[in-house]
């Protein structure tokens, strides 16, 4: 069930407009560590060991 604008701040209604219709939020964010995860582990890990240069 997606909140009501009354139901938090003017600022989250971006994130709240990003919850898919009908969705379960709490399966969702049950997802995100195990997605995160898969993303990184795609990762090169050369990038990842450079340091940043100077003024970045």
């Amino acid at each position: 069930m997606i909140p009501q604008p009354d139901e938090y701040a003017p600022f989250y209604a971006g994130y709240v407009q990003r919850v898919p219709a009908g969705s379960d939020i709490l399966a969702l964010l049950n997802q995100q560590p195990d997605e995160l995860t898969a993303l990184l582990r795609s990762l090169p890990e050369t990038p990842a060991a450079l340091r940043p240069t100077s003024g970045a």
